[in-house]
């Protein structure tokens, strides 16, 4: 972890401890076993309430599983609200990004026929992945992707810790490294759906879309102008801010843009698993004054 990034975190708690409306304490992004997170949804809730979040979200990905006993599990912790929520994946301008829906209905038709489509195109990238590595000396990889029976299918990171399992590679980062990571045999392109059709699903369910951690995205300082632009465009309400790991220039850029497309901002850490330490649940930077909290737009 970066020194900028270890400032930002440690800057985090004084000011969430003011008392400041500003910074209430909001994690808005991270993820569950309903897809790949290492805790399941009683264990994540459990957490956000000992933490002391006021505002929490699951956002699985590509899923709404869990959203209703996350929700009946939150109403047990005082002062935790629950919102509903969802990461969609997107592509804008031929770049696969991720969207995070929040406090839209979950039983919507629009949200119930993303969750089947983004389903079926996870189910069939899993299978070709699965289908290329038996091809190329694995064993049983997609017998196995046939039988689980989560709420989503395995992604990547399933696929990895299988290989893992069942003894064919010796770590998740070894598989990644060789075999599944950007341009190696398991990179297999979905058809993921537009970012403006995305950003429909979630507004016509009722809820805020918001441009997820907008700072990991490769691209040229213009690119990212165009892309908030696009997102705003298209009806997005909020881009996260509060995230962990955003330089000092990445984060005024896209305050500036919160302001000049008047957007709120969110806030969340993205967290899955604890090994990755810097991304543990609730500790995410404050959020730029002067922008409105998305979770002012709530209709709760």
């Amino acid at each position: 972890m970066t020194e900028t990034t270890d400032s930002l975190n440690s800057d985090a708690d004084p000011v969430y401890r003011s008392g400041s409306r500003r910074y209430e304490r909001a994690d808005l992004h991270c993820h569950s076993t309903c897809s790949d997170g290492s805790l399941t949804i009683d264990a994540l809730v459990a957490r956000a309430g000992a933490a002391g979040l006021q505002w929490f979200s699951i956002t699985d990905h590509d899923t709404l599983s869990g959203q209703t006993e996350a929700r009946a599990l939150a109403a047990g912790h005082d002062g935790l609200h629950y919102v509903t929520g969802v990461e969609w994946s997107a592509v804008w301008n031929g770049i696969l990004v991720h969207l995070v829906g929040l406090d839209f209905d979950p039983a919507h038709p629009d949200s119930l026929q993303a969750a089947e489509r983004q389903g079926e195109a996870r189910a069939k990238r899993a299978l070709r992945i699965a289908h290329k590595l038996d091809r190329n000396g694995f064993a049983g990889v997609e017998k196995w992707v046939r039988s689980e029976q989560a709420p989503t299918a395995p992604g990547r990171p399933h696929i990895a810790r299988f290989l893992v399992d069942s003894g064919q590679i010796r770590s998740a980062e070894l598989a990644f490294r060789r075999f599944l990571g950007a341009g190696k045999l398991g990179d297999v392109k979905t058809h993921w759906p537009t970012m403006e059709e995305v950003v429909q699903w979630v507004r016509a369910a009722g809820g805020q879309a918001v441009l997820a951690h907008p700072h990991r995205y490769r691209l040229t300082g213009r690119k990212k102008r165009q892309m908030v632009a696009d997102f705003a465009a298209a009806g997005g309400s909020a881009l996260e801010i509060g995230v962990p790991g955003m330089t000092p220039n990445d984060r005024m850029l896209f305050t500036e843009l919160c302001q000049t497309h008047e957007l709120a901002a969110s806030a969340g850490s993205d967290f899955h698993h604890d090994s990755q330490q810097w991304l543990a649940l609730g500790q995410v930077p404050p959020l730029p004054a002067g922008l409105q909290p998305v979770w002012e737009r709530f209709a709760l």
